[in-house]
């Protein structure tokens, strides 16, 4: 965690709380364990903002009749793939962080007057983004999958078994 100034053990001062814990005053609350924060991929973050992954998780759940209880369900190479598929179906597309930069300083660099020397060199390193981008659903496939993998997912698939379920119940089936 970034702190703005952390001041020295030797400098902090110690009080105790009405129920007896001891405290310093080193600026703030600190955790007691410390847990390094995770960016997600540029692709993952998409996938959320886009609904791609409910809105999968809500048709396959409509075109399954049978799906394995919570317990013994996982995204596997099958799910993970018809995942792919239904992202091209869609036409799914994004920009990385890389991208919307490079274009913001390409549209500064224009005003320069050297800007024609330099064009082909950006216009390259934008190709280079875009292809790195063709294989992100792979580098990143274990992230996804988590994300997949996810309660909010697999209660919108469970939801479905759940409703049968009660259906049954109430036609006494």
């Amino acid at each position: 965690m970034e702190h703005q100034k952390k001041i020295p053990d030797s400098l902090a001062v110690a009080y105790t709380t009405r129920n007896g814990r001891t405290v310093y005053d080193r600026g703030g609350i600190e955790p007691d364990i410390e847990i390094e924060s995770k960016r997600f991929a540029d692709i993952s973050l998409y996938l959320l903002t886009k609904y791609m992954f409910f809105d999968f998780a809500t048709i396959y759940a409509a075109n399954h009749d049978s799906i394995p209880p919570v317990k013994d369900f996982s995204i596997d190479d099958k799910i993970y793939s018809d995942f792919k598929n239904f992202l091209t179906e869609r036409d799914f597309t994004y920009s990385t962080f890389m991208e919307n930069e490079l274009s913001a300083f390409t549209n500064y660099a224009k005003q320069d007057p050297g800007f024609e020397n330099v064009e082909n060199k950006l216009e390259e390193l934008k190709q280079l983004i875009i292809n790195s981008k063709e294989d992100d659903l792979e580098e990143f496939s274990k992230e996804i999958k988590q994300i997949l993998n996810l309660k909010s997912f697999r209660d919108t698939i469970f939801k479905k078994e759940k409703l049968k379920l009660s259906w049954k119940m109430i036609n006494f089936s």
